[in-house]
């Protein structure tokens, strides 16, 4: 029997990215937005990004407390996720970009 894997390139464009985690009972919802890109073709499902600022995102992923996977849908939906988070008790919302003034700025117009 031989391994199969799929390749398949998903549609850039915008894209909203977030990770929950939590350590200790605190729990965080990690969210921003980025732009799909062209890049070399990759095995499995993938998408390139483009960040503004992508060593902020590295350091939010890497001290965490996000452990693995995260997920991605197409659009800027960052400052729903924002507005998500105030229905969830104990969930505390962490924007990357854009960042938590320029979200406030959006949800107040």
């Amino acid at each position: 029997m031989l391994p199969v894997a799929s390749r398949w390139e998903i549609q850039g464009g915008d894209i909203t990215l977030c990770k929950f985690g939590g350590i200790g009972g605190d729990y965080k919802l990690l969210m921003g937005e980025c732009a799909g890109t062209t890049g070399p073709a990759n095995c499995g499902t993938y998408v390139w990004a483009q960040f503004r600022d992508w060593p902020l995102w590295e350091h939010r992923l890497i001290y965490g407390p996000y452990i693995h996977h995260i997920a991605g849908i197409h659009g800027k939906l960052a400052a729903s996720l924002y507005e998500f988070c105030k229905y969830v008790p104990g969930l505390v919302p962490d924007p990357v970009e854009p960042a938590r003034e320029e979200i406030e700025k959006i949800l107040r117009s």
